[in-house]
């Protein structure tokens, strides 16, 4: 406080208020007798000092998802299809006339083991009541054999099997087919028990199998079953 603001007449607790809320004297005009400051004469609110700044809070790390395993490019395949009507007749005078009970899926299996050659190292079959059995070297076994291998389900396993399915219902005529990842040729028969005709449907993936190719081995699957003789040699 300045000498000339110590020298105003105050009171000791208006000094004291003016001290305590850091207000010169001097600034001040007193309305006590002759100009005398007193308690009154000190102003009630102090200045506040500024509030320190508030602190700003660090932006928090984002979190980075992991990043994704890039997709693996995979080939599209392309199919190709040919279908076929078949005269059963002479099968169904076969197999009677054999007195063995020998069901048709086998001799479908055993004339498309002749009709695809190679293709048909081991045959997937699917019968008519959806069991599914692949046989291994049909085209070396008689129809018989292939039925006895397929009902103790004597799986064999291979690389790329040939499907065979046989549906067993009437009226309908196969017009598309779909083949499995691990396979490049598929024969879909349709042919209802005791009917002497039936449908084929051969589906093939181009790239292993030409279309001249696929022609020809359903031309060789109908020719067989047609000549079932053909099957028992």
């Amino acid at each position: 406080m300045s000498a000339a603001a110590s020298r105003r007449a105050a009171s000791p607790y208006a000094r004291r208020l003016a001290r305590e809320r850091g207000i010169a004297l001097a600034e001040l005009a007193g309305t006590g007798p002759r100009g005398r400051i007193v308690a009154a004469d000190i102003p009630l609110q102090l200045v506040a000092a500024p509030e320190p700044a508030a602190a700003v809070p660090a932006p928090a790390p984002v979190a980075t998802a992991p990043s994704a395993p890039a997709p693996v490019a995979v080939a599209a395949r392309a199919f190709g299809a040919f279908a076929t009507n078949l005269a059963l007749g002479p099968l169904r005078e076969l197999i009677a006339a054999a007195g063995v009970d020998v069901p048709l899926h086998a001799f479908l299996a055993r004339a498309a083991a002749q009709a695809t050659g190679r293709y048909a190292e081991a045959i997937r079959l699917v019968a008519a009541d959806g069991r599914s059995v692949a046989v291994a070297g049909p085209a070396r076994l008689a129809p018989s054999e292939i039925a006895c291998r397929f009902e103790a389900g004597e799986g064999a396993s291979a690389e790329r099997p040939l499907v065979l399915t046989h549906l067993a219902v009437s009226g309908i005529r196969p017009v598309a087919g779909s083949l499995a990842p691990d396979c490049d040729l598929r024969i879909l028969v349709v042919a209802a028990p005791g009917t002497e005709t039936g449908e084929a449907l051969l589906v093939h993936d181009s790239d292993a199998v030409s279309e001249a190719e696929a022609a020809t081995m359903l031309a060789a699957f109908r020719d067989a079953l047609e000549n079932p003789l053909r099957l028992l040699v």
